[in-house]
């Protein structure tokens, strides 16, 4: 008699229940249009170009003259004027007061402990200064303020009576979903980034954890290094010498106590791999005369930091784990570098203006147990892999459930885990469960060469990066969602939604899919959405 099989993870919702976007979908939820006059503007611009009076031009020069005076100490110098904008320290919370029970939500500024570069003395912006750089979590779990998600038992009553109704399904999903409340919540003013989230109906706590962090890189240190020509597309080429290293991740916990693990993960990744990047100097200027690639040693420094993270990991076989998909960008340069354990997804795409059409050019891999090199591991550690009919019938790795590695249990069960590399998960380990993870890197430059581009198209060119948990494209197709996400990115209509709101619909339709596809058995999984521009 075979052991029962726990499932850690959930079953993966078939492509019958993908939704087109232009059934329900609406791309552009409406806004006000923030260019419109404000009342009685023109009239008084009129009247006061009409007006000639000399004893009003004295008053308006003894004026102008009063508040030059006063704000003078106050005012930049204008060898000030090229200096960039200064971080408002005291509006922070520093992001290394969290803890294993903080909610990471909002935004944290980074002390001197995250330095990529060794001796920055200077600090950002030629200042003495503590910040290093700025760390943004989500502003909110969408569930804690949308009516959909009042309680489970209201939604089931809905679908309960769904069955018996003559509402279509689309009809009653539209009846439940709310206009949206949180406008006032925003992650960044400058639409250049946005991280969402949603609970899922698992009984327990959201187990998505994601981090956007941007690290402060004093470019002046890179000697001969023309950071102006080293960048990603000659759109972003920028004067200043203060770049911003970008670091995106995202963490989707599974058993009992993934959401702990997940938590460590984005709590402490990011202070390893800056202490592992500082360590070994790897930005210019703090690069030792080895001679090695530098390719190799970003690749050895994002190693290094997962196998540690790993390693101190607080749950240890206590019945929890994460995936942990990463993307570096150095901050100068055409490389990014792409780091991957478990099936989490990272996206990098392009955007032309003048199409306006986006194209995916590099998706991490998903780590499952049935992929050639990951099962020939697993069985030589005498572990063993299960693989659903789908695959056997040869239809390839968009299954309708995934394989599993089969994990044996002190109780005679075992638990299937629907991914062959993660962080935590201590009891797989034996059975050939790694946490060391394959690390990708794409360079924009050779992308270029190789699609012939002209200068004029480079000009063109746009680049972003995406990261998901696999709750958003179980139901949803990758294509669809950066499509929408570069339409808010780069579209420069006033009327366009905040890129945030964008993240907000997709995950909530995503959501509306889960419970759909579910009917019968109400389920949703945890859902995280994150983009950000890259320069």
């Amino acid at each position: 008699m075979k052991s029962p099989v726990k499932q850690r993870r959930k079953q993966n919702i078939s492509s019958q229940y993908h939704e087109e976007p232009t059934q329900h979908f609406d791309r552009r939820p409406a806004v006000e249009n923030d260019s419109a006059e404000i009342p009685g503007t023109h009239s008084y611009r009129r009247t006061l170009s009409k007006s000639h009076s000399p004893r009003l031009a004295l008053i308006l020069g003894l004026i102008i003259i009063i508040v030059l005076t006063c704000t003078a100490p106050f005012l930049p110098s204008i060898s000030k004027i090229n200096e960039p904008l200064r971080v408002n320290e005291a509006s922070m919370v520093p992001f290394s007061t969290l803890n294993a029970d903080s909610q990471l939500m909002g935004q944290y500024s980074l002390d001197d402990q995250y330095w990529l570069q060794s001796h920055n003395s200077s600090g950002f912006g030629g200042q003495s200064s503590s910040i290093s750089g700025i760390v943004y979590f989500p502003s909110a779990d969408i569930s804690s303020y949308i009516s959909e998600d009042a309680t489970n038992i209201e939604m089931q009553q809905k679908l309960i009576h769904l069955r018996s109704s003559t509402l279509s399904q689309e009809e009653l999903f539209r009846d439940i979903v709310p206009t949206r409340q949180m406008d006032q919540k925003r992650l960044s003013s400058d639409e250049s980034r946005a991280l969402c989230t949603l609970r899922g109906f698992k009984g327990g706590p959201n187990q998505d954890r994601s981090v956007i962090v941007e690290y402060f890189v004093n470019t002046t240190r890179f000697g001969n290094v023309d950071v102006r020509k080293e960048s990603i597309s000659n759109n972003m080429r920028s004067e200043t010498k203060y770049k911003r290293a970008l670091l995106m991740g995202i963490f989707d916990g599974h058993g009992d106590l993934g959401h702990e693990v997940a938590q460590y993960v984005a709590l402490n990744l990011p202070k390893i791999f800056a202490r592992t990047m500082r360590k070994h100097h790897l930005l210019p200027g703090d690069r030792p005369p080895s001679g090695a690639p530098e390719d190799d040693l970003i690749r050895q420094v994002l190693r290094m930091t997962y196998l540690e993270v790993d390693k101190n990991e607080p749950i240890k076989g206590s019945g929890g784990g994460c995936t942990a998909s990463t993307i570096f960008y150095p901050g100068w340069g055409t490389k990014l570098y792409l780091a991957n354990v478990g099936d989490s997804i990272t996206i990098i795409a392009h955007y032309s203006k003048t199409s306006q059409i986006s194209t995916i050019v590099k998706q991490s891999r998903q780590d499952k147990p049935h992929i050639d090199e990951e099962r020939k591991r697993i069985e030589a550690a005498g572990g063993r892999v299960f693989i659903p009919f789908q695959l056997d019938a040869g239809s390839g790795n968009h299954l309708k459930e995934s394989s599993r590695l089969l994990i044996p249990l002190g109780d005679g069960s075992q638990l299937g885990l629907a991914m062959s590399r993660s962080i935590g998960d201590a009891e797989g380990k034996p059975f050939g469960l790694i946490s060391e993870p394959i690390v990708e890197v794409f360079d924009v430059k050779d992308y270029y060469s190789q699609q012939n581009y002209a200068t004029e198209e480079i000009d063109d060119s746009r680049w972003f990066v995406v990261i998901a948990s696999d709750g958003l494209y179980d139901v949803i197709p990758p294509n669809q969602v950066v499509q929408h996400l570069s339409e808010s990115l780069y579209n420069d209509d006033v009327d366009s939604s905040s890129l945030e709101t964008i993240c907000e619909v997709l995950i909530r339709k995503a959501g509306r899919l889960w419970i759909k596809a579910t009917a019968d058995a109400p389920y949703r999984d945890d859902i995280t959405l994150g983009v950000s521009k890259i320069y």
